[in-house]
């Protein structure tokens, strides 16, 4: 019996028909379906490849590709004759699914799934059929969030991370600010010096010119007292 037409039976029909072939099918395999050895790993929001390829090594072109969940009513993809089979597909992955059908030839698909979701996760039944044999192998798909949100005690870390690193910012420029305030008052400390050397430096040039002219003591005593600025100290060596 051929098994051409299996795939145009409806859903419905399809398990009980996969039991039939399997019954009728001689116990010496035509071909092996061989997945990947080890779990696909994805991200949320990333695409994720199912690949799957027969051996021994062989075309696949002729032959009806398709990807289910549990079960044959769960399609998530479905490739005859070159062409998507869309009316069969589950909702969920209308849109989102797209064979990589380079290596159908040399009897490689790979499936991709883009905009991976946790509901992604899990087991795919990835078969091959051509006129008188039907194969499958299994995929598993292990979808996670990034890191940070599936490990608790790495967010409960990042949280207290940012406290601290914002407690260390606080005290960093509180000292900053303390350190241009210390800054501050040693300039003011230094220009007031240099303020006072300055008019000590002129009231005893100004003593001298007073003597050398003979003027009246008191006429200085009266001009220094005229110079004297608020705030400034002056020493009494003038």
């Amino acid at each position: 019996m051929k098994m051409g037409g299996f795939l145009d039976i409806p859903l419905l029909n399809l398990h009980g028909c996969l039991v039939l072939v399997q019954l009728l099918t001689p116990c010496s395999a035509q071909f092996t379906v061989i997945g990947p050895p080890r779990p696909i790993l994805a991200l949320v929001g990333e695409d994720a490849d199912l690949p799957c390829h027969l051996s021994p090594k062989m075309s696949a072109e002729m032959m009806r590709l398709m990807w289910v969940r549990s079960s044959l009513g769960q399609v998530v993809y479905m490739f005859v004759n070159g062409q998507e089979v869309k009316n069969v597909q589950m909702a969920e992955y209308r849109g989102r699914t797209l064979i990589l059908s380079d290596g159908i030839p040399e009897g490689k698909a790979t499936l991709r799934i883009y905009d991976a979701r946790a509901s992604d996760n899990g087991n795919y039944q990835c078969y091959f059929q051509d006129e008188n044999f039907l194969e499958k192998a299994t995929v598993e798909l292990k979808v996670a969030d990034p890191f940070w949100r599936t490990m608790p005690w790495i967010a409960a870390f990042s949280g207290t991370l940012s406290i601290l690193l914002l407690i260390h910012a606080g005290m960093g420029y509180f000292l900053w600010r303390q350190k241009k305030e210390k800054e501050r008052e040693q300039l003011e400390k230094e220009l007031e010096g240099r303020a006072r050397e300055e008019l000590q430096h002129e009231l005893k040039w100004r003593k001298i010119k007073h003597m050398a002219r003979g003027e009246d003591p008191q006429a200085y005593a009266e001009w220094k007292m005229a110079l004297f600025q608020p705030g400034i100290m002056l020493s009494n060596s003038g």
